[in-house]
């Protein structure tokens, strides 16, 4: 949601707004990053008394470890111990970073099968990328306060 225009969400925020003042059965339910509440504030004062926001935090290294193994296994695809570890310890347990190295992974397989994680340089060589392409969407994590 921290990606809609100001403009959007001050509108969503209204409506919410004034659906719990008439008793109207309209709700929001959405994700965001968590610089999210910031935003939601920076648009309407008052919207921090409006929402209840419930935090996903880091996994363990089991589960993360499960979050990319099992949707894997599932459609007959590997990835080996040590490039799992690499993946895991990579994301450092975060759920939207166990999603890109994940779709990353599974996208630049052409077995399916992996023996090792891939380099920068190797995920940008498969997507026919320079490596320094890949700075603009780490800049645009690290905007999101994600990394």
């Amino acid at each position: 949601m921290q990606d809609l225009d100001d403009e959007l969400l001050g509108a969503l925020i209204s409506v919410q707004h004034l659906a719990g003042q008439k008793a109207w059965p309209f709700f929001i339910i959405g994700a965001g990053l968590p610089n999210l509440p910031g935003k939601l504030s920076a648009t309407r004062t008052y919207s921090e008394r409006l929402f209840d926001y419930r935090t996903i935090g880091a996994l363990d290294h089991a589960s993360a470890a499960d979050a990319i193994s099992l949707p894997m296994n599932r459609l007959g695809a590997h990835l080996e111990t040590d490039a799992l570890r690499a993946l895991v310890t990579a994301a450092d347990g975060h759920p939207f970073f166990l999603q890109a190295y994940g779709k990353a992974v599974w996208d630049v397989s052409s077995s399916k099968t992996h023996d090792e994680a891939s380099s920068t340089a190797q995920v940008a060589s498969r997507l026919s990328r320079a490596a320094n392409q890949l700075t603009v969407a780490r800049s645009s994590l690290i905007s999101k306060g994600l990394i």
